[in-house]
């Protein structure tokens, strides 16, 4: 059993989920099953594993960015210390010369195979040996206070900040002027408020009323884009604040900071700007009509989730994935025609998998309720997936619309 915050041993650790007792990342049968970080190696973790070179070390992190289960991290604190942080995911991998060369130059190493960044799943309070897993159900604790997250916005071209005065200036007015209220980022997070930092730096931050999936031109504007966040505040900082200078000296971007640390932050920051997102209404009347149509849809989106939540209990329709931060509410018949947030119109997915459903990568037998993987999916993991059958909600008038899964299986047969 591990508890949060909690040191033990490389012998305690190995004693519960097994593994090698040396490797880093120990796994079985193909499975990684825990993560023990050095902070000399590792500078940003647990939230991000620069993973070295050598067979066996890179073919534990080509393991860990294969598989979907979330694994109980450990930071190293001293001689036979492991100070335990709770279970985190991969939320994605990089292994671009680019991404590299920026943790190298961080971190002072050049042994670099692959950049993986890592999530936080739920707050253990116990895990379980590995062969109980599967039966025994975590023990969580609920998060207290509000999702304060810090995200980072460092110097790269598609971000649009090539230097800190871009990021000030859309922070001080063009988050509104410019991106109507739309925050693009590659995190996807469930947060209340969101600090930018660069460089170690934090500039300012945004009161979140939402966050919703990219439509067509937010990924025109932003190709890598993930998540959108819907601004309803934004506060720029009289003077940008050291993350190294506040209380907790761990701060870094991927950091989920209490409301201490943020009034922290806020004492530091000498004043700030605030901005808030009033805009005039269209003079046109169509184009008012057009607005008020769009302010419908975001309020109903919220809405349609919650009841999806619901009938679904919680989990993916399709992997049973219950991690709540990672679903989506997908609509089966896109809502600009059908204007639809029934939640018969509806399936409760997790991110990636709403993803591919909306490409037509992914479909639904209308007929088996089988889940159908396309063929370009056919030699990855996906494939695991084809011939699943699809969870239905207990309630009968929830269930998936016939007519609205015929429609959408003849897009994904003729695709």
């Amino acid at each position: 059993m591990f508890k949060l915050g909690v040191s033990y041993t490389r012998k305690q650790i190995h004693a519960q989920v097994r593994g090698s007792i040396q490797s880093y990342l120990p796994h079985i049968g193909g499975r990684v099953v825990a993560a023990c970080l050095r902070l000399d190696t590792n500078p940003e973790a647990p939230n991000v594993i620069l993973a070295g070179m050598g067979d066996d070390i890179e073919h534990a992190a080509e393991l860990l960015c294969a598989q979907h289960v979330p694994v109980p991290t450990f930071l190293k604190r001293d001689t036979g210390k492991w100070e335990y942080k709770g279970e985190f995911e991969v939320e994605r991998w990089s292994q671009k010369a680019a991404d590299v060369a920026e943790k190298a130059r961080e971190s002072g190493r050049a042994d670099i195979s692959r950049v993986i960044f890592m999530t936080p799943t739920r707050a253990s309070t116990s895990i379980m040996p590995t062969d109980q897993m599967a039966s025994h159900e975590i023990q969580t604790e609920a998060p207290v206070g509000r999702n304060i997250w810090i995200f980072g916005n460092p110097d790269k071209s598609e971000l649009g900040f090539p230097m800190p005065g871009h990021l000030t200036q859309f922070i001080k007015d063009d988050v509104f002027d410019k991106g109507k209220g739309r925050y693009h980022h590659t995190l996807n997070r469930n947060a209340d408020v969101i600090v930018l930092s660069r460089d170690g730096l934090a500039y300012g931050h945004f009161d979140i009323d939402d966050k919703v999936k990219p439509d067509d031109a937010d990924h025109k504007a932003y190709p890598p884009v993930k998540c959108v966040y819907l601004v309803r505040k934004s506060t720029l900082y009289n003077s940008s604040v050291p993350l190294s200078s506040l209380a907790n000296p761990n701060i870094h971007f991927g950091h989920r900071m209490t409301e201490e640390e943020f009034r922290d932050l806020q004492r530091l920051a000498g004043g700030t700007t605030e901005n808030h997102n009033f805009p005039s209404l269209p003079q046109s009347p169509l184009e008012l009509e057009r607005v008020l149509r769009e302010v419908q849809r975001r309020l109903g989106q919220s809405d349609f989730k919650k009841r999806l939540i619901f009938v679904y209990n919680a989990r993916c329709a399709v992997s049973g994935c219950d991690a709540v931060e990672a679903l989506e509410a997908a609509h089966i018949a896109p809502y600009s025609v059908s204007a639809s947030n029934d939640p018969s119109n509806g399936l409760l997915l997790r991110a990636d998998i709403h993803t591919l459903f909306d490409r037509n990568l992914i479909g639904i037998d209308p007929e088996s309720l089988t889940v159908a993987v396309g063929t370009v999916l056919k030699k990855t993991s996906y494939c695991d997936l084809h011939g699943k059958q699809l969870a239905l909600p207990a309630d009968p008038a929830a269930r998936p619309n016939a007519q609205a899964l015929g429609e959408r299986w003849q897009r994904f047969s003729t695709r």
